[in-house]
C-alpha cells in the first residue's frame, strides 16, 4: 500500500517572482500499478520494457518509481484502465 504524500514545490522565475505550485504526489512502484489496474505484474514490466509506461520519476532503492497521477492518466488515455 502507497503512503499518499503532498509537496509543494516553490518555483522562481528570472525576474526574480515566484510562484508555489502544489503537485499531489503518490508514488507507486511496479507491483503497485500491477494492482490498481488489475493486471499481473509481469504485465507491467513488459509495458516498461516495452517503452509504452511514462518514465518513472524517481529511483528508489535501485527499483523506478512512478507518480500514481501521471500512470493513471496514461492508463485512462491507452483504455488499460
Amino acid at each position: 500500500m502507497s503512503l499518499l504524500y503532498r509537496l509543494t514545490v516553490q518555483l522562481v522565475k528570472t525576474d526574480g517572482t515566484g510562484y508555489a505550485h502544489t503537485m499531489l504526489c503518490d508514488p507507486v512502484g511496479a507491483d503497485d500499478i500491477a494492482q490498481r489496474l488489475g493486471v499481473q505484474a509481469n504485465t507491467v514490466h513488459i509495458w516498461r520494457k516495452r517503452g509504452l509506461l511514462p518514465e518513472p520519476k524517481w529511483t528508489v532503492s535501485g527499483r523506478p518509481c512512478w507518480n500514481w497521477p501521471d500512470v493513471e492518466k496514461w492508463a485512462k488515455e491507452t483504455k488499460r484502465a
